[in-house]
Formats: structure tokens, sequence, C-alpha cells
């Protein structure tokens, strides 16, 4: 028979309760949801929004943090076990942190916001494009050299060397 005494569903208001005798949205659960056989939507340990995709051994991760930073993680293999965090979105400051290289689709330009600063390749040419101010390369790790070096055929070849040491500048 059915446990009388706990309240599954509730609806109260025109608001829906799953596992809440008071909701206060018009879906309003008390717990996690699973989608399908796959898909979970909860929070974690650390009340963590977590959505996750994929089965067991290879879920793929979104959690807006309790900090509401949003992170992606990939190669999860269990649902606390997230995997490899991939991009996180600060929410502090809006700054993008990604874990490995950025494809920028076939546009190939990266532009920065509020600035005329570029950095642009076509597919056959590249560009560093600055109409404003100067254009600062800044090496700041101690005694250590910037080089410039250019494709000489089957083998790439030291062109310009500042020397991080003496501030030396070495052409040819």
């Amino acid at each position: 028979g059915r446990d009388t005494d706990t309240q599954e569903f509730n609806i109260k208001s025109g608001n829906v309760g799953i596992g809440t005798a008071t909701p206060s949205a018009k879906l309003h659960v008390a717990g996690n949801i699973i989608v399908g056989d796959s898909h979970f939507i909860g929070d974690d340990s650390f009340d963590n929004l977590l959505i996750q995709a994929g089965g067991t051994g290879n879920l793929e991760n979104l959690v807006l943090s309790a900090s509401n930073d949003l992170i992606f993680y990939t190669g999860g293999t269990t649902p606390s076990a997230l995997g490899t965090e991939r991009l996180r979105i600060y929410n502090s400051d809006g700054r993008a942190q990604f874990s490995g290289n950025v494809n920028l689709g076939t546009a190939k330009i990266l532009n920065f916001s509020g600035t005329s600063f570029q950095i642009l390749h076509d597919g056959s040419n590249g560009l560093i494009n600055n109409s404003t101010g100067d254009i600062k390369i800044q090496n700041s790790a101690t005694d250590k050299d910037i080089i410039f070096k250019v494709k000489d055929g089957a083998s790439n070849v030291e062109v310009m060397r500042i020397d991080g040491s003496s501030s030396n500048v070495g052409i040819g």
C-alpha cells in the first residue's frame, strides 16, 4: 500500500511542489532531477548547481559554483568525479580561463572588446593589429629571453633575440 503520511507532490496557489509542501515557484523540486537514463540536474556536496550529461564513465559537466563561477568539465567518471576543468568564467570580473587550446572557428579574429586591438589569421597571413597606443611584448620571467623565429624551408630559424639578462638585442 501507499504511505499516506508522506506527501510526495503538492499543488499550492498555482505552484507545483515535488518533495516540498510549500512550493515557491511554478515548479519547485526539493532534491535532484534525473532526466532520461543519463542526465542529472541537482547540487553536489559543495552546494554547486550541477548539470551532467552522459553515462557513468563518460560524463560532461556544467557547474554553476557556489561563488557563481560557470565551469565546464569533460571526462568525468562518476557524478562526484567531475573530470577535467576546460573552461571557467569568473563571476567576479567576467574573465574566462581556458585549459588547453582556444579555437576561434572560421573567422579567425580575436577582438578585445572596448579596444582597437586584434589578433587575426586569415588562412594565409597572421597579423597583430593595434590602432591606438603602444604594443608591448613582455617576458616577466627573470633573465629569460624574447625570441623571434621564422620558418626557413623545413626548420624554424632564430632571426632576433632580446636577451633577458643583459637587455642586448641580437639580430641574425
